[in-house]
């Protein structure tokens, strides 16, 4: 259990730093392209503009946004050639000149040359709708939030079967006799009352002891 929550930890941290870490790169570059919008804008407001477009140079149009109404001002384009309508399924937003303003239509040009844009409302242009960076930065944020989760989900359950697994792998503490050894042994010069050589009951007389002399036979 320690072996697999050990790798649980270890596999939990790879993927919520490397989540947390490409998901910012992404979300950082994604929505660095969308900011890129209002470098690129130009404002044609309630009247008309003069501007220069070469052939396969594409425009998006915005409108300004007011609580949850997206305006969609009318443009006409007069040039050297007609244009044709670019419909997108994304609608983006950004805000310009302090004002919010949400992606209606985009117009392309077939032809090289001057071109005048006439609206009937406030409207900003933009020749860089970038769609991809929309998704690549809420990719990266989702990507972030999410990846990052679930590795730090693998972190805790991995801590959890480490630590419990750990200690059910210690062993029981071992009793090992204490310094100088244990204290049941009879100590320096033996215990009191007793005397080396054993103990003195017997009688210490060479003939034995008093009536239990041998016959006096026995002494010839």
């Amino acid at each position: 259990m320690a072996k697999v929550g050990k790798w649980f930890t270890i596999l939990g941290l790879v993927i919520m730093l490397a989540s947390v870490a490409v998901g910012v790169f992404f979300a950082a570059t994604g929505f660095g392209q969308v900011k890129g919008l209002a470098e690129d804008a130009f404002v044609i407001d309630d009247g008309e503009m003069t501007k220069r477009f070469d052939a396969g140079d594409e425009i998006y149009l915005f409108g300004q946004t007011v609580g949850n109404e997206s305006e969609r001002p009318n443009c006409r384009f007069d040039g050297p050639a007609p244009t044709r309508t670019i419909k997108s399924h994304y609608d983006t937003t950004f805000t310009y000149e302090g004002k919010s303003v949400t992606s209606y239509q985009g117009v392309g040009f077939t032809k090289s040359g001057t071109y005048t844009i006439t609206c009937d409302s406030y409207t900003v242009a933009t020749s860089d709708l970038s769609v991809t960076g929309i998704f690549q930065g809420v990719g990266g944020v989702l990507l972030a939030v999410f990846g990052g989760g679930a590795g730090l989900v693998l972190v805790i359950v991995g801590g959890v079967l480490w630590i419990v697994g750990a200690s059910r792998k210690t062993p029981p503490p071992t009793s090992y006799p204490p310094a100088g050894g244990y204290q049941n042994y009879p100590p320096p010069g033996g215990y009191p009352g007793y005397q080396p050589g054993g103990y003195q009951h017997y009688s210490q007389n060479p003939g034995g002891y008093p009536g239990n002399q041998p016959p006096g036979n026995w002494n010839r």
